[in-house]
């Protein structure tokens, strides 16, 4: 999809981590400077419709993703899979990571 911003992100080479199924990179508008996305690289609106393959590979990547953020960056937290207290939710198909800051 060439309007899909993940693919875009994907083609730029702003990849931070990845496996065959899913990628991880940096959100283009952070709440925080260690947000951080990981997608599937199957377009698809929900992560419920993924391939059992394709959810594992993505939350493979969970731990990579915190290691990663946690030596870049210092937070308070480094997983908050919900809405943030700054009010940020991500609908579609992406896993978050967000850090924050109390």
């Amino acid at each position: 999809m060439s309007n899909c911003p993940f693919c875009r992100r994907m083609a730029e080479s702003t990849v931070i981590l990845s496996n065959e199924l899913a990628v991880a990179f940096s959100d283009g508008y952070p709440v925080s400077a260690g947000h951080m996305l990981i997608v599937p690289r199957m377009h698809t609106e929900d992560f419920f419709r993924l391939t059992p393959e394709e959810q594992a590979a993505i939350l493979s990547l969970v731990a990579p993703v915190r290691s990663y953020i946690e030596t870049q960056h210092t937070p308070d937290t480094a997983l908050n899979p919900h809405k943030d207290r700054s009010g940020y939710s991500c609908p579609g198909r992406t896993g978050f990571l967000v850090e924050t800051k109390y």
